[in-house]
């Protein structure tokens, strides 16, 4: 075929996925490698060729005059690889496995036949990438059907060394990271949330074929991830139709005793007690009912493939509420959730240079009705039942890969991302009133007693916070192109060129009804303690209004999109046969734009908040490796990089005018808190507060963005054939990020600052900054992130696969990350509450906090292990062993949560310091299926058991020292001569202070039947 026409065809499968969204993550492998004769000279004109039940008909090339060959774009699985040349025996290598982004190295002895016969050579699969410098762990089908699971992708990930979930930050934690500083892909398309940076869609593992979780050592193809990268390959057809019927139950009849829940008592908020909801109103009963199919096979053999799964999700849930009211009122209450997935794949090669496919993913969820709280602190008359949203969700993608000779490939991958939330069942028609403080009872007795029809328990609300939501539209739409050529010269290079173009957008329309039915938030018998200043309260306390007339909208309001370019150039530089050196830079360009269309007057129309060139995020990645013996047996590599995050726009809709939240706080002088709203807010007005100023003129306009810097060093060793270890160190530093830093303006409430901690407008007027000298300067963000690795990998053969890990780390700091564990759970990017206020990064001593951060864990064991028996059945175990995480004592204080006694710190009674951690936590999964032969069919049978020993540790004390905020001034803070005694700051002690909670998840068990065609 002449140039001129593989250009035309290239160029044609370009068109075929025009206007897709294309990612920067290749969802292939490659083989190399040389073959020489026995003399150990270069054999050109080999035909090589290589065919996988993965792979949609075959790949071959010719060996050039080095006896080089290339078999680029191969899908991952097991290939048999065979070399034909006339006047030798035909050779034949079986059994080679390909991984996503993997290069594996195959190099062979062809010898003179005159019969000229085939040899085979079975096994020995090359375990090593010796051209390669990322850490971290492919799971492949064939290892995940095996071992325990959830039943969404990324549930095995924490099998992986430097890998765990971390609650406090919000789920997956890589190397230290935050949950939100990891990028997720399906298919090559980028599936993280536009505004908090979490996985945006699930697959369950019947759609996927492989998971590939990267840690460190990323090239330049790899941006936006300060943690790690979390790629999977959706399954495909072949040229044999093969599917599945199945079902899967879980629920509460397999389900352990529920754990104890520490609360305070609904009528005293002074006593902090241990309640078993089970024990005190049954279980809820909870059925997840999960039945499916999933088939593929051909349209045409060796050309066109599909595969196609559909697999919804039946999940209803009874709750047996007794209400705390009077009369009493008991009621049965029900949820009911459904999701809709399903997957299609069509796969093709059209042409033996080209291949090319399409998938989509759906993941449409919708509930109906709602459960009240079952402390029975609910509303009975509340309409449960009708309460209920719709939320599509979905990606598309497409991909083509072209090869061109043996030394250039074109690479292009696209799809579209989608969510949305729509249909909702329920909209206000009152007021929320909702109860808090110190609750009625502590009336009783009292002349301001509360009548009984006025009387509510502490925590109840008439219903909860209804925001009228008409859409909440989140997209991604990107198209990447990636080129790749060999040549010689001074040694083989790999050059790779990428170009990425990504437009992202929101349209949201959320908010509180307003004017007519704000939210109001009673605080009984407490004063009102705004920004460390004691404002005072009515005989019954005050009361907070969000979306009145002196508020405005409560809520969110923006419609947005903007855009972010990347290229990068790489490359895999081969001096020698053993010596690679990895060469490459990565830059960025990306704006956000401001949340709102109510712009001062001065601003020009295509005003950008932030905004980062090409310039400001240049990405330098420099790795090598060294194949020590030359055999890739025993790899010894390291690695420098910078790698900057994607801005999320979370931070800019509630800095730049989308979200809208102003509270307004009056004193509570009447009990008759149903005749508030509506217009009627009776009462002294104390203050309004605007808790989301826009901050156009408070951003710093020339920030640098958020990045980490990371140098990794280590080795890789294969032990004997299928079992290889590996020792990784790797440091990570992070450089810069970008917060909200905050000062008070009493009257008005806490005014942000948009900017990089430690610089800019975060430094003292005498530094060029805009804070007020009287205040300690800003500390620059700190994380340091320090591991060591050990881990030995044995790859299914014989029956069994078995892996085992040992970490040792050290994660230090001010700062957590872009999800930050000062608070559980809380996952606001860029506007975190670290440096909220200025003497949050402070101890009460106004020393610069620095010492263990949340999720701080020393020790991490983890192993994993199956064995399939000759009789049919297999079991499969994954065990993990952990250190606890630091305890550390925290104040309110100027209207924010304080940590002053320094990370991992609490305070004893004599007022001496104590380290403190949570228990030492272990867990054990289990899996075992049984497969029943029915002739060409298998039954299959299975059980998924987690927590099988049914652990409770504890994974959190309760650690807020005060119960309510404190009456401390700044300039009572700043003088550092107080104390929890000094009189009149209104100090009581939390009753559940250092109390036990958060008790790991009882045992749970999952049934699966599959029969298998």
């Amino acid at each position: 075929m002449s140039k001129l026409k593989i250009l035309f065809f290239a160029l044609l499968g370009i068109i075929l996925i025009n206007g897709m969204l294309l990612s920067q993550v290749t969802p292939t492998g490659n083989i190399v490698g040389k073959v020489l004769d026995d003399e150990g000279n270069a054999l050109p004109g080999v035909a090589v060729e290589a065919d996988s039940p993965k792979l949609v008909g075959k790949s071959s090339t010719i060996t050039d005059a080095s006896g080089s060959y290339r078999l680029l774009s191969l899908t991952p699985g097991r290939y048999t690889i065979t070399y034909s040349l006339q006047g030798f025996n035909t050779f034949i290598r079986e059994d080679i496995v390909v991984r996503i982004a993997e290069t594996v190295t195959v190099n062979i002895e062809m010898t003179i036949g005159v019969m000229e016969e085939e040899i085979t050579v079975v096994g020995e699969s090359p375990l090593i990438d010796v051209k390669s410098t990322t850490k971290g762990m492919t799971i492949s089908r064939e290892m995940f059907e095996v071992l325990p699971r959830g039943r969404n992708f990324d549930t095995l990930t924490s099998a992986v060394p430097g890998v765990n979930v971390e609650p406090w930050l919000g789920g997956i934690s890589v190397d230290g990271a935050s949950s939100a500083e990891n990028m997720y892909y399906i298919d090559g398309v980028d599936i993280t949330t536009v505004d908090v940076g979490s996985r945006g869609q699930s697959a369950a593992f019947e759609f996927v074929e492989e998971v590939k979780i990267v840690a460190s050592g990323f090239g330049a193809e790899y941006g936006g991830a300060l943690g790690g990268v979390i790629s999977v390959l959706t399954r495909q057809g072949g040229n044999e139709f093969h599917g599945e019927i199945l079902a899967y139950y879980s629920g509460s009849a397999l389900t352990g005793k529920e754990r104890d829940t520490l609360r305070l008592n609904p009528y005293d908020v002074m006593k902090a007690e241990y309640v078993n909801y089970q024990d005190m109103y049954g279980k809820d009963e909870i059925n997840r009912i999960e039945p499916g199919f999933s088939l593929g096979g051909y349209i045409l053999k060796d050309k066109l493939w599909f595969f196609g799964s559909f697999l919804p999700v039946i999940n209803p849930t009874t709750r047996h509420v007794e209400f705390l009211s009077d009369p009493p009122v008991t009621g049965d209450y029900t949820r009911k959730r459904h999701n809709l997935n399903f997957q299609a794949k069509i796969t093709a090669q059209p042409f033996s240079f080209m291949r090319i496919g399409a998938s989509f993913i759906n993941n449409f969820y919708k509930y109906r009705g709602s459960l009240p709280a079952r402390a029975g602190t609910s509303n009975p008359d509340d309409v449960w039942s009708e309460y209920g949203f719709d939320y599509p969700n979905w990606t598309a993608s497409g991909f083509a890969d072209i090869t061109v000779g043996n030394n250039f490939m074109i690479n292009i991958k696209g799809g579209s991302f989608r969510t949305d939330q729509t249909n909702q069942q329920v909209v206000a028609s009152e007021p929320r009133w909702y109860m808090t403080g110190d609750g009625m009872d502590v009336f009783i007795g009292t002349p301001l007693q509360v009548p009984d029809q006025y009387y509510k328990v502490r925590y109840w609300q008439n219903h909860a916070r209804i925001y009228e939501t008409e859409k909440n539209i989140k997209y991604k739409s990107h198209i990447t192109a990636d080129f790749t050529y060999f040549t010689q010269l001074f040694g083989e290079h790999s050059l790779k060129f990428g170009f990425s173009f990504v437009r992202q957008g929101e349209d949201h329309m959320s908010t509180v009804a307003y004017p007519d039915y704000p939210d109001i938030y009673f605080y009984w018998n407490r004063d009102c303690i705004q920004l460390g200043q004691n404002l005072g309260s009515g005989e019954y306390g005050y009361y907070e209004v969000r979306g009145n007339e002196a508020t405005g909208v409560f809520g969110g309001v923006w419609e947005v999109h903007n855009d972010r370019w990347a290229i990068y150039i790489q490359d895999s530089w081969t001096i020698s046969d053993r010596f690679t050196l990895n060469l490459g830079v990565r830059a960025e360009s990306e704006h956000i734009p401001p949340y709102t269309s109510d712009l001062p007057a001065d601003v020009a129309a295509d005003f950008k908040p932030m905004s980062f060139d090409f310039g400001e995020k240049l990405a330098p990645r420099v790795g090598f490796t060294y194949d020590v013996f030359g055999d890739a047996s025993f790899k010894i590599f390291g690695t420098y990089a910078l790698y900057y995050d994607v801005v999320k726009t979370y931070s800019a809709a509630h800095a730049w005018g989308g979200f809208k939240w102003k509270s307004a706080y009056y004193t509570l002088d009447d009990y008759k808190w149903d005749e508030t709203g509506m217009g009627n807010y009776p009462g002294d007005l104390l203050m309004v507060r605007d808790h989301r100023h826009v901050s156009f003129d408070t951003t710093q306009p020339d920030m640098f963005p958020c990045s980490q810097r990371e140098f990794s060093f280590g080795a890789e060793k294969i032990l004997m054939e299928n079992l290889s270890a590996t020792v990784r160190v790797v440091q990570k530093h992070l450089r810069y990020t970008i917060e909200d830093v905050g000062v008070i303006v009493y009257g008005v409430g806490e005014v942000y600052y948009q900017c990089n901690p430690g610089y800019g407008y975060s430094l003292l007027t005498t530094n060029g900054g805009k804070f007020d000298p009287k205040y300690p300067e800003t500390p620059k963000a700190k994380r340091e992130y320090w591991g060591v690795n050990f881990s030995m990998e044995k790859r299914l053969s014989n029956n069994w696969l078995a892996g085992f890990s040992y970490t040792w780390s050290s994660l230090r700091g001010n700062y957590s990350g872009l999800a930050s564990s000062d608070e559980y759970g809380r996952v606001s990017p860029y506007v975190e509450r670290s440096f909220d206020v200025w003497h949050m990064c402070y101890t009460k001593n106004l020393d610069p906090l620095d010492g263990p951060l949340m999720t701080d864990r020393p020790h991490f064991f983890k192993f994993y292990g199956a064995y399939t028996f000759p009789f049919g059945l297999t079991i499969g175990s994954v065990i993990n062993a952990m250190s606890g995480t630091p305890i550390t004592e925290t104040w309110s204080v100027l209207g924010t949560y304080w940590y002053p006694f320094n990370y991992g710190y609490t305070r004893e009674a004599d007022g001496s310091l104590k380290k403190s951690r949570t228990p030492f936590l272990w867990f054990s999964n289990i899996y075992a299926e049984y497969n029943l032969k029915l002739g060409k069919y298998r039954l299959n049978l299975n059980v998924n058991v987690d927590n099988l020993f049914d652990i409770a540790t504890s994974r959190r004390l309760y650690n807020y020292r005060t119960l309510t905020g404190l009456a401390v001034s700044e300039d009572l803070v700043l003088s550092k001569n107080w104390d929890l005694d000094t009189p009149d700051i209104n100090y009581t002690q939390h009753p559940r202070w250092m109390m036990e909670q958060d008790f790991y998840p009882p045992i749970s068990v999952r049934l699966g039947i599959k029969f298998i065609f």
